[in-house]
């Protein structure tokens, strides 16, 4: 009798994120963009000779679930049962390794979204997806679902495969109208190694089948019931078991029919209506025998009705719905950030002052680094030449471009602030007769300075009375004030921003009625 799996109350987080430029292999992490409930999705590439390089999605069991042998089982069963698959709308597993303590699997990089992100952008802006683009993704899912129910082990014996986890999230879209079912985490194999003890709920409850629900021994039927709700979602909109939480959703898949589409979408086609309504019989029975016998229905009538089910009417509705995402780069890490140029020296005078790069070019135009004057007093010398050697090491340390030039930034708004305040304390400290004429140090300004009042032309710059002198001296014209740098507040995406569904079902993207 196998032994129980190890109960998780909670999904924990990652007790570690692999930063950017980790090898795990012959692969190199780019980011991380997923985290599941056993194993976290990270963008990887792999390179090779003549600047051959590949993208892939790394999966990577998490470091708190790496220790318990039910769990390692599971995820090593999931990539040998997907590596088994080869069909068009699954995603390809390449390859599997393990580093150190880390067991991970690459596959196949969907650009593109996952349906419930699809339906869940819809939902916020009052809008439901095409009929034509429903047909699609579900005539995609159908076949690789059905490529699934269908595959055999290399001696000719059925796999008996069953994903019991049909839902939006486990369908991607990409952006060329690609469709491509994924994780199989929980899938049922006649040869997988660890297996569900009887009457464990495996699943999402919202997209279980009625036997399901009941912890019944399942077959194919089951996950073509979980594609009929999906199907229904997607055509209407609506969530097909609206209810306040898991028990009331229990019993409503169990004890009662399905609503027909027509009562959630006026126009809804009767011939499609029946589709759904048999993939959503209660009755196994009742339901399609096969993925493929629901495919074949659905493209027959999508030629007798003219819907235009293609995967570039889908691809061009996915960069319609999702623009920012569709344009974002593949690959927009700091690893790919060129060096930056040859530094300069802008100051002369002492070897502090020798040593300060220009970093104009690398931040702001309007930022620069400014040396302190020669007849500056000693404190006022150290307090700028103490933010220059600040600035100094920061420049030799820096992490990332953008993490430097915000820090580097700040630090010369700090200097520019400084070198004012002493600049106008010098010059209050100063005798009432002043020298005919000022110098003016050209590091600071490359022009004359600016006076404090208008002068003509040629015309000798005559000495301020004390009487006239205001009582705050205002800062020179040449050396203005900088604001300080304030971080640009990230601008907030329509596809992330929280989901109005109850939280006892997280995984549905629609709100309930």
């Amino acid at each position: 009798m196998p032994s129980p799996s190890p109960r998780v109350r909670t999904r924990k987080p990652t007790l570690e994120m692999l930063p950017a430029g980790t090898r795990l292999g012959r692969y190199e992490l780019i980011r991380r963009f997923a985290t599941g409930g056993m194993a976290e999705l990270y963008l990887a590439r792999s390179g090779g000779i003549s600047g051959f390089e590949k993208i892939v999605a790394l999966k990577r069991i998490l470091p708190q679930y790496a220790q318990h042998e039910d769990f390692v089982q599971m995820f090593l069963d999931e990539a040998r049962l997907t590596a088994a698959i080869q069909h068009a709308n699954v995603a390809q597993v390449y390859d599997i390794g393990k580093c150190d303590d880390s067991l991970f699997f690459t596959m196949e990089y969907v650009h593109g979204a996952d349906l419930r992100t699809v339906l869940h952008t819809l939902a916020r802006r009052s809008a439901t997806m095409a009929l034509a683009d429903a047909l699609t993704i579900a005539i995609g899912a159908a076949a690789g679902l059905h490529a699934a129910h269908e595959r055999t082990a290399a001696d000719g014996g059925p796999l008996g495969i069953i994903h019991r986890d049909i839902t939006p999230s486990n369908l991607l879209v990409s952006f060329d109208g690609c469709v491509k079912l994924i994780d199989f985490g929980i899938a049922k194999a006649e040869r997988r190694t660890t297996e569900t003890r009887a009457g464990t709920l495996k699943g999402k409850i919202a997209y279980m089948s009625p036997e399901q629900c009941l912890g019944e021994p399942l077959d194919r039927r089951s996950d073509i019931f979980s594609l009929g709700i999906v199907l229904f979602e997607a055509s209407t909109g609506t969530r097909l078991f609206p209810a306040d939480n898991e028990y009331a959703a229990l019993r409503q898949i169990v004890d009662e029919d399905a609503p027909s589409p027509s009562s959630r979408r006026a126009d809804y086609p009767p011939a499609l209506e029946a589709i759904v309504m048999r993939a959503l019989r209660r009755d196994r029975t009742e339901r399609y025998p096969t993925a493929q016998a629901l495919q074949l229905d659905l493209e027959e009538l999508a030629r007798a009705t003219g819907l235009a089910t293609s995967s570039a009417h889908l691809g061009a509705f996915m960069r319609e719905l999702l623009p920012d995402r569709a344009s974002e780069p593949l690959i927009d890490d700091p690893l790919r950030i060129p060096p930056p140029p040859a530094l300069s020296v802008v100051a002369s005078g002492t070897g502090e002052n020798d040593a300060i790069p220009n970093l104009a070019d690398e931040l702001e135009p309007s930022i620069a680094i400014v040396a302190a004057p020669a007849d500056l007093d000693p404190a006022a010398a150290s307090a700028v030449s103490a933010v220059s050697a600040e600035l100094a090491i920061l420049r030799r340390q820096r992490h990332s471009h953008l993490v430097v030039g915000l820090a580097l930034a700040a630090l010369t708004s700090a200097m520019v602030a400084i070198l004012v305040a002493l600049l106008v304390m010098d010059r209050d400290r100063a005798p009432a007769a002043a020298p005919p004429a000022a110098a003016v140090n050209p590091a600071v300004a490359p022009g004359p300075a600016p006076a404090p009042r208008a002068v003509e032309h040629g015309a000798q710059i005559a000495p301020i009375p004390d009487s006239a002198r205001p009582a705050v001296a205002p800062a020179p014209a040449s050396v203005p004030a900088r604001p300080a740098i304030r971080k640009k507040a990230p601008r907030p995406r329509a596809d992330h921003k929280p989901t109005t569904a109850r939280r006892w079902n997280p995984d549905s993207a629609l709100p309930p009625m």
